[in-house]
């Protein structure tokens, strides 16, 4: 018999756009986190969100694009995926198990997994 069980993997990263506005409605830029994916980007303070392209910040899955202004006045397309640092909400790898409760993953300290 061929059982489906979860195997525990690890924690989901929570969606983090990465920076906040000083005002939705101008689309201005007030602060950008460094480690964040968006500064890695190149999103910086004082950059105009002009447009979304594509994307939402809590799709983990898929590029968040924008159009920006730079302070400069030059306009271009930044893209990246919206992760910030791990959540407490546990994901589950589902995988074929011949032995049922065998197949569970070992999770010990450091494997960013909950009990």
């Amino acid at each position: 018999m061929v059982s489906i069980i979860p195997k525990k993997t690890g924690n989901w990263p929570d969606g983090d756009k990465g920076f906040e506005f000083a005002s939705k409605t101008t689309g201005l830029i007030k602060t950008v986190e460094r480690t964040s994916a968006a500064y890695k980007a190149g999103i910086r303070e004082g950059q105009t969100v002009l447009k979304i392209k594509s994307g939402w910040s809590d799709d983990i899955f898929n590029p968040l694009t924008y159009l920006i202004r730079d302070v400069e006045g030059t306009e271009r397309e930044i893209s990246y995926l919206p992760r910030g640092p791990l959540s407490d909400v546990p994901y589950a790898q589902y995988v074929n198990d011949n032995q049922s409760a065998d197949g569970w993953a070992k999770v010990g300290p450091g494997t960013n997994c909950r009990d």
